[in-house]
């Protein structure tokens, strides 16, 4: 799920009213990042002035509280240890607050014939002092796994045991990731 947290201060309850803004999102190589950038390609006239700053996790969410960036913008599930930490933090718990990425037009990007982006609406009120006024729609993100021809085709047992993993490791994934029941609705 993409999460995004902004400064209660910073004005920003979506994503798209931060342009000029800096949002916190992580280095080249991590999945924040790469959606940012993504999502700036995909839709520049909302996302287009978006700054970025190169963190993500809780040292993005310090550079938010410490005022270096006015949002942070994490691919994470949201059952994780970050998001219970950032809440329960006298701090950050203060501080931030859940916004919105609700841009309807996203649902409409695929890769070969695959939604890749899904609207859902977040149950915020799981982390109480991070919540707002009512449950804020985020981005809940397909997975998709791409390996290079050359790979699989020199090493197809290890294509074929990671497939299976993920397969077969699904239900496990989604349990560890959302607990019993998933904090959002699709």
């Amino acid at each position: 799920l993409t999460l995004l947290l902004c400064r209660r201060d910073a004005g920003i309850d979506d994503l798209d009213e931060a342009g000029g803004a800096v949002v916190a999102a992580g280095v080249m190589g991590t999945g924040s990042l790469a959606t940012l950038l993504n999502l700036k390609r995909l839709d520049p006239d909302a996302y287009g002035e978006i700054g970025t700053y190169p963190a993500n996790g809780f040292e993005g969410a310090m550079a938010v509280a410490n005022g270096e960036a006015q949002c942070l913008l994490d691919v994470i599930a949201p059952r994780s240890d970050l998001v219970k930490t950032l809440n329960d933090n006298e701090r950050t718990g203060a501080q931030l607050a859940f916004a919105e990425i609700d841009n309807r037009d996203l649902e409409g990007h695929e890769v070969d014939g695959k939604k890749v982006y899904t609207l859902v609406e977040f149950d915020d009120e799981t982390y109480p002092n991070l919540a707002t006024t009512g449950d804020p729609e985020m981005l809940a993100i397909s997975a998709v796994l791409a390996t290079p021809r050359d790979y699989a085709q020199a090493h197809p047992q290890a294509v074929s045991a990671l497939s299976m993993l993920l397969l077969t490791g699904a239900k496990d994934i989604e349990r560890e990731a959302y607990g019993e029941a998933k904090p959002f609705q699709e």
